[in-house]
């Protein structure tokens, strides 16, 4: 879809063109979408997935596997360092955007 502010198409209706017409047509077409493949091929039922897994056969991936060890939650023997939780890391990028954001692009 083409949008005016770009591009002027005179001969193309506004209906096709203008930015938030275009998000509300691609909204409508995943809608139909969605609806015509329901319409198809039917609901998924729950369980039919899982039924479909336990009476399959196993195949040469299933044979390979090997039951593993439990992992530790983390490597160090004290706990996770204060400055590597994410709590502080979420704060510092946030910050660091906040300044970025201010300082370069406002």
């Amino acid at each position: 879809m083409f949008d005016r502010e770009i591009t002027d198409v005179e001969w193309l209706t506004s209906w096709f063109t203008n930015r938030w017409v275009a998000l509300c047509w691609s909204m409508a077409f995943t809608f139909v979408g969605g609806i015509a493949a329901t319409l198809i091929w039917g609901k998924h039922q729950p369980g039919e997935k899982e039924a479909a897994f336990n009476r399959a056969e196993a195949g040469w991936l299933e044979r390979s596997r090997e039951a593993l060890e439990p992992l530790p939650e983390h490597r160090f023997a004290n706990g996770v360092p204060g400055y590597l939780k994410p709590g502080w890391i979420a704060a510092i990028l946030v910050g660091i955007t906040v300044i970025c954001l201010f300082t370069w692009f406002w």
